[in-house]
């Protein structure tokens, strides 16, 4: 017997609650539960949270970064034009 999984759009996934402390990411509309990162992984989401706050400081906006704000993720690229990547 197949169990029908049904699919989140982006912004049913960014209300999603589930009531645990599980962290998801949403990948082709399925929530997939996160692991928890450790040692270097730390170091490098350190290192590009510093990065972005440099770029937002740079570009003179008022957005924000922070490096475990909700543990929300789309695993399927969503474009941007106004972020400079180099």
């Amino acid at each position: 017997m197949t169990v029908a999984v049904q699919k989140l759009t982006f912004e049913e996934y960014l209300k999603y609650e589930d009531g645990t402390d599980t962290r998801y990411e949403l990948v082709n509309g399925e929530l997939v539960p996160m692991s928890v990162g450790k040692g270097i992984h730390a170091l490098i989401v350190d290192f590009l949270v510093d990065q972005i706050k440099r770029a937002i400081v740079e570009l003179g906006r008022s957005d924000m970064a922070m490096s475990a704000a909700s543990g929300r993720t789309v695993a399927q690229r969503r474009q941007t034009r106004d972020f400079p990547y180099s």
